[in-house]
């Protein structure tokens, strides 16, 4: 290796770890502002006492990525985060009505997913829709499982060139004999052209 290469090589290398370095100065945030985004967002701090564990009663440095007087704006949120734990004891009620309107939300989003189970669903078949066609249908709308496996019962039990064109509601829980027979037109309770 000669010396030029050696020299180009470094020369890059230093080139390299500068970007990084200057791309990782231009991220980073301040105490004060990462606080300050994490109250917004509702979390909240375990206190002490009256004083924080996150407060240490001198402002926080370091660079923004606004920009901006950072001098001006980390006093504010000192200012802001002292203001914040004095109100301690409003900020826990507020999390526990939050945990209890997050709670009301979980069921009611559960009842929602249930009753979107319970539903039945709807095809239409087209005329000349061919089984492979119908079954990637069923698979679609979460009827079946394995739409290969629909097609090879449909071939099987020579129901594959006996489909017909219409309109059908099914149940999650159907087996295949009765979705063939229902899209055949063989009689079935509950079957709905």
């Amino acid at each position: 290796m000669d010396k030029k290469s050696f020299i180009r090589g470094f020369g890059t290398g230093v080139l390299f770890v500068a970007v990084i370095l200057g791309i990782s100065c231009l991220i980073r945030t301040s105490d004060s502002a990462v606080i300050s985004r994490a109250r917004k967002l509702g979390m909240t701090f375990s206190t002490s006492g009256n004083k924080s564990v996150l407060d240490t009663k001198v402002p926080a440095t370091g660079s923004s990525v606004s920009g901006g007087n950072d001098s001006k704006s980390s006093s504010e949120d000192a200012d802001k985060q002292d203001n914040n734990i004095k109100n301690t004891p409003k900020a826990s009620s507020k999390a526990s009505k939050k945990s209890s309107d997050t709670d009301k939300f979980k069921s009611e989003k559960k009842k929602l997913e249930q009753d979107m189970e319970n539903e039945k669903k709807n095809l239409t078949i087209n005329s000349g829709d061919w089984a492979k066609k119908v079954a990637d249908k069923l698979e679609k709308e979460g009827v079946i499982d394995d739409s290969d496996k629909f097609v090879d019962y449909m071939k099987d039990n020579d129901y594959a060139g006996k489909i017909r064109a219409g309109e059908y509601q099914f149940e999650e829980d159907e087996d295949f004999s009765e979705i063939a027979k229902m899209i055949t037109k063989q009689k079935k309770s509950g079957s709905k052209k």
